[in-house]
């Protein structure tokens, strides 16, 4: 039988934070979520518009090299367009750079607390996640970091 890569079998799934109404519903506090990229003002009016003339073209494959934004970013950036990559989203990102840089026998440092998706991205590639403390101010102890 086909079994997946042993690494894989150490990752836990997501689980999200909880819903402001599940807050309100247990406490009765109305709380105001800082978590998720949840925006407090709802979606944009002109992303509320792009979406609506963006209906038109759901049966067809987006652009697959989006130049003019790439080379948008290039300007922004300074850098050169071929050095530019997007993604969907941070977490898809981080997978690719682990996946670009890292390997079984290679360790990947990152602090605690910290995202999950680098602790992901590391098991996903078969490499060894190494977890670094975080002073009191929160940043991460770089003594620690280089003894590895």
């Amino acid at each position: 039988m086909i079994q997946p890569k042993t690494s894989l079998l150490t990752l836990t799934p997501y689980v999200p934070g909880r819903s402001i109404e599940s807050v309100y519903q247990d406490t009765g506090i109305e709380a105001i979520k800082l978590a998720s990229n949840e925006s407090l003002w709802g979606p944009s009016p002109k992303a509320i518009d792009a979406a609506k003339k963006a209906l038109n073209h759901l049966s067809l494959y987006p652009e697959a090299h989006l130049s003019e934004v790439y080379e948008l970013l290039a300007d922004l950036s300074g850098l050169s367009a071929d050095h530019i990559i997007t993604g969907n989203g941070a977490d898809e990102l981080l997978q690719l750079i682990a996946l670009t840089f890292a390997g079984p026998g290679d360790e990947v440092i990152f602090p605690a607390p910290s995202f999950s998706a680098y602790r992901h991205g590391t098991l996903l590639t078969g490499a060894t996640p190494v977890v670094i403390p975080v002073n009191a101010q929160g940043a991460p102890d770089l003594q620690e970091a280089l003894a590895h």
